[in-house]
């Protein structure tokens, strides 16, 4: 309403005064390339209101613009009753809602800086943290995604910063998005508010099943199997070398002499890989996840069915259970696994939380960092893949390096309009991935995620877990 007001006074003003309306446009120097944020996005539409000539492609600059001006560009028909610039207000705040954008009332200031309110030319004395110019510098952060002051101003984040692709212009736009990495003592802090997180040991009692766990490690060391031609002449494998028997085929007659080894053996191979688990822990995580009844499975169970897979429990609760997991089974079979956390408010505030390091065991330490997550914010999914395979690349071994997320692979975030965004950027960081020699793959809990996931991860890379009875089958379907 403020924004609102100020441009009906000043259109009073310009058609008293026309030289004002001349000064005030060349003082609006705001631009669409600075950002989407709340604060922005006012300062965008001031500059519409006052400046004709001014073109801007948000769709809620173009609303304000049709409900505020009239056929001659003008303001005051349309907005000098009250009820009725109220009423203009109250849808415009309505999409700022919907779209999630925060505003932070403490520190805002009237932009441009010609406007006032009393703050500025009537200070009153009283000490006041305030930035020094309301209006983004060109090039500058967009305000709307400066992380919190608890992201800041807390020791122990270490920031790094990681380019994005932007399908709407074809182009990667590099440090683009700042990923803040908390180390697992961050957690700490909050395990005494574990409670409302709702994650309790009956959440995670299911990774502790020791026949669970027994079959997911035999599903994994079947798929961590390699072939290895046999040595002795005498040494039978288990597999048919098909190269060699087509060999041994075609040579019959010829006064060629084999050696008649046309067996393969298989042989675990597993030492010196690493692979991370990226949980999501976004908002959408607090959800139910639907998983499969006993009644509903096709197949006999050949473990007792838990009563953690009848209750409901939320999608953050069931990627705990399957990150634990995984990391002991891929400890069992000599794999070095880490685990972390993530979630977003925007492109410079991309949350990543660690939970277990490489060469660090699955104790009760990692267990009790499990239940402190809470679910919160948004899912830049691009960023935090970028920010997994690069921490993977870094991690000591030689052997395969992988990424695998547990989630509903949905990306989005509050500064982001467009649907396909951000899936077309995770698609492209999964690409990127795989070049520099990470593989990544996703184990989908929510099915109607499932054609997102193929998207980004591709149709081989992906799998859909409707129950934990179906990890050790999930397992050897997709690259772990």
């Amino acid at each position: 309403m403020g924004v609102l007001e100020d441009a009906r006074v000043e259109s009073l003003a310009g058609q008293e005064f026309p030289g004002l309306t001349r000064v005030w446009q060349s003082l609006h120097a705001v631009h669409p390339s600075d950002g989407n944020g709340f604060e922005t996005l006012l300062l965008r539409l001031s500059r519409a209101l006052i400046d004709p000539a001014y073109d801007d492609p948000h769709a809620w600059i173009a609303k304000g613009r049709a409900l505020c001006l009239d056929d001659a560009g003008q303001v005051v028909s349309q907005l000098n009753d009250p009820v009725q610039l109220r009423r203009v207000a109250t849808l415009l705040g309505n999409d700022i809602g919907q779209m999630r954008l925060r505003f932070n009332s403490k520190t805002y200031l009237p932009g441009p800086d010609y406007r006032d309110d009393l703050r500025w030319m009537w200070p009153s004395g009283a000490p006041q943290e305030m930035p020094a110019l309301a209006q983004p510098q060109a090039g500058a952060a967009d305000p709307s995604t400066v992380p919190p002051p608890r992201v800041t101003q807390a020791p122990g984040a270490r920031l790094c910063r990681y380019p994005e692709w932007d399908r709407l212009i074809g182009t990667v736009r590099p440090g683009w998005t700042v990923v803040h990495e908390w180390p697992p003592d961050h957690l700490g802090a909050h395990q005494a508010e574990t409670q409302r997180s709702g994650m309790t040991d009956a959440h995670l009692q299911p990774a502790l099943d020791a026949n669970r766990h027994a079959r997911i490690v035999q599903a994994l060391r079947r798929r961590g199997l390699r072939r290895l031609r046999a040595g002795p002449l005498n040494d039978e494998g288990e597999v048919l070398d098909l190269d060699a028997a087509v060999r041994a085929a075609t040579a019959h007659g010829q006064p060629v002499r084999l050696d008649g080894r046309v067996w393969r053996r298989l042989a675990p191979q597993r030492r010196g890989e690493r692979t991370m688990l990226v949980i999501d822990a976004s908002a959408s995580s607090a959800d139910r996840w639907l998983t499969r009844s006993a009644e509903s499975l096709s197949e006999p169970l050949s473990e007792p069915l838990s009563e953690s897979l009848i209750e409901p429990i939320s999608l953050l609760q069931a990627s705990c259970q399957v990150a634990i997991l995984l990391a002991r089974a891929l400890h069992a079979c000599g794999v070095s696994v880490a685990i972390v956390a993530f979630s977003s408010e925007g492109r410079q505030a991309v949350s990543v939380q660690r939970v277990l390091d490489f060469g660090e065991p699955c104790s009760a330490r990692a267990m009790d960092r499990l239940k402190a997550l809470k679910p919160a914010h948004s899912t830049r999914l691009g960023a935090s893949l970028r920010h997994a395979a690069q921490r993977t690349l870094e991690a000591p071994g030689t052997g395969a390096a992988r990424v695998v997320l547990i989630g509903d692979a949905q990306p989005w975030d509050i500064d982001i309009h467009d649907p396909r965004y951000l899936s077309a950027d995770a698609r492209m960081a999964v690409l990127r991935a795989s070049r520099s020699g990470v593989r990544a793959s996703a184990i989908v809990l929510d099915p109607s995620s499932a054609s997102a996931a193929v998207r980004i991860f591709g149709a081989g890379h992906c799998a859909v877990l409707r129950s934990l009875h179906d990890l050790p089958a999930t397992v050897r379907h997709i690259d772990l």
